[in-house]
C-alpha cells in the first residue's frame, strides 16, 4: 500500500457518487509547488455528512490516505499518461479559500484547534534535554 498526503485547493465543489453500489465523496485536489501544480482525484467513502457543505472549490484541505495510479493513453497525443487517486481516511479543512469571508463553524474551529495544539507540543517538547546543542 503506498500513503500520501497532500495540501491543495479543491478544483471543483466535491460531490457524491455511486461506486460499485456504495456512496463515495469525489473530489479533486490541486497541489501547487515550484509553479508546478499537480492535480489529485480524491475518493471518501460515505456521503460526506456536514463536511460535504464545506467541500466546495477554492477550499484548502489536507488529506491522506491509500493512493492508487491508473495508466492510460491521452486521447490528443496518443502518449501514456497517469492519474493518482487518494482513497481518503482522513480529510481535514485547513482554511481559507473561496468562502473565508464566512463565519466559520464551531465543530471546524474546535478541530483546527486541536491540530495546531498537537503541532506546538511535538514542536516545543524537540530538543529538550540535548544539552550538546550549540543553541
Amino acid at each position: 500500500m503506498i500513503a500520501m498526503e497532500v495540501i491543495g485547493n479543491l478544483g471543483q465543489d466535491a460531490q457524491v457518487v455511486e461506486v460499485k453500489s456504495q456512496n463515495y465523496v469525489k473530489m479533486s485536489v490541486a497541489s501547487t509547488d515550484n509553479k508546478v501544480t499537480t492535480w489529485v482525484s480524491v475518493m471518501l467513502r460515505g456521503d460526506g455528512g456536514k463536511l460535504i457543505n464545506y467541500l466546495k472549490k477554492g477550499k484548502t484541505v489536507f488529506v491522506r490516505g491509500r493512493m492508487t495510479l491508473d495508466a492510460y493513453m491521452g486521447k490528443s497525443d496518443n502518449q501514456p499518461k497517469a492519474s493518482a487517486t487518494i482513497w481518503a481516511s482522513e480529510i481535514q479543512l485547513v482554511g481559507g479559500g473561496a468562502e473565508r469571508d464566512q463565519e466559520p463553524d464551531k465543530a471546524m474551529l474546535a478541530g483546527a484547534k486541536q491540530m495546531v495544539e498537537v503541532k506546538s507540543e511535538g514542536f516545543d517538547s524537540f530538543g529538550k534535554g540535548d544539552s550538546d546543542l550549540p543553541f
